[in-house]
């Protein structure tokens, strides 16, 4: 008797025979990547995220559970650390397929802390607006640990919403149901792991406030006096065109983040506001962290020294003045050319 063809699941891409699992128009899906899904859509409300993903990105992440599931117990935490590791790595790999470029002169990057051989590597073209060579570099502007927080509050925002579609019935939905798998957790342990996770997320808002609240100061600082300096320069010719875009690009810059870190610390003071029994917000991470902010204000106080040194300096009044009137800032001279002598003043009696 001949074996029964085999069918490929669209999820993890093994082959099954036609009783593992379920036919849906011209897709497969075995049960136990099914069942894996079935946990997702329960606690997040959809799965649609996964058409974002690659076929390889797709068949690593259940292929990854169903090993998770082969000898333990697989929990919805389990799931979901997985989830947000693999959507992160979608957003990274989406963000760096359209990577922005920035052409500048070459001392520009050199300020910016890009070393030589890295700027070389990069073909120089001659650039009217700049009247000099630039140098055209990528520059990857999102990092793992913003993509990988901006993911996270977008899962925390769907569990809420499901949660509160269910009407916070049933504890079912944490573990996932495969064969062999023993009892799921009771209500006790469920709770202990959301005080866990709410204390997690209170720790880390306060880091992110700390952070906020320290660097204000010196981005209002920093931006106040850019600001000023640029505004003298509007009008001035002759100016390093180099150090003015450096300066112009740390005033964007410091704008940017003490937005950030202003929304930061009301959204902190938003937070302690609220009941005891109300889950806090999230923060939005920030766009720096220390060692940035640190880079960003050296960079910013090079530039504005460059620019300050390059602008036409004003001539001291005492020798304006000497130069008008060349003859009044000498002693008067008597016959022979010797200055002459102070008259003395004698007291009447």
């Amino acid at each position: 008797m001949a074996e029964a063809p085999k069918k490929v699941c669209k999820s993890c891409g093994y082959s099954y025979a036609e009783d593992d699992g379920r036919q849906h128009g011209a897709c497969f899906t075995c049960t136990q990547c099914r069942n894996i899904a079935s946990v997702i859509r329960r606690n997040l409300g959809t799965t649609a995220d996964i058409a974002q993903w690659t076929k390889d990105e797709t068949h690593d992440f259940f292929r990854s559970q169903q090993k998770e599931a082969a000898d333990v117990r697989l929990k919805w935490t389990t799931i979901r650390a997985a989830w947000v590791k693999k959507r992160t790595e979608a957003v990274i790999r989406k963000f760096t397929a359209t990577v922005e470029k920035e052409a500048l002169p070459k001392t520009v990057w050199q300020k910016r802390g890009w070393e030589d051989a890295v700027i070389d590597r990069f073909e120089p073209k001659w650039s009217d607006e700049y009247g000099t060579y630039v140098h055209e570099l990528p520059i990857q502007r999102l990092r793992w640990k913003e993509a990988f927080q901006t993911v996270e509050e977008q899962v925390l925002e769907q569990e809420k919403t499901a949660a509160k579609k269910k009407g916070g019935k049933g504890t079912g939905d944490q573990d996932l149901d495969v064969p062999g798998q023993a009892e799921k957790d009771d209500t006790t342990k469920e709770e202990k792991t959301k005080a866990a996770e709410k204390k997690k997320l209170v720790s880390n808002n306060a880091k992110i406030a700390a952070l906020a609240a320290r660097a204000m100061g010196p981005l209002c600082a920093g931006e106040s006096a850019l600001g000023k300096l640029l505004a003298r320069t509007e009008n001035v010719e002759n100016v390093n065109v180099a150090a003015k875009t450096l300066c112009q690009d740390s005033l964007e810059t410091m704008k940017r983040w003490s937005a950030a870190a202003r929304a930061a610390v009301n959204a902190q003071e938003a937070n302690k506001g609220l009941a005891a029994d109300v889950d806090p917000v999230a923060l939005a991470a920030l766009p720096f962290d220390p060692a940035d902010l640190k880079v960003a204000l050296q960079q910013s106080a090079a530039g504005q020294k460059d620019l300050k040194e390059s602008m036409p300096k004003k001539e001291p009044k005492a020798k304006a003045k000497a130069k008008a009137n060349p003859g009044s800032a000498l002693p008067s001279e008597g016959d022979n050319g010797e200055p002459k002598p102070k008259r003395r003043r004698i007291k009447s009696s």
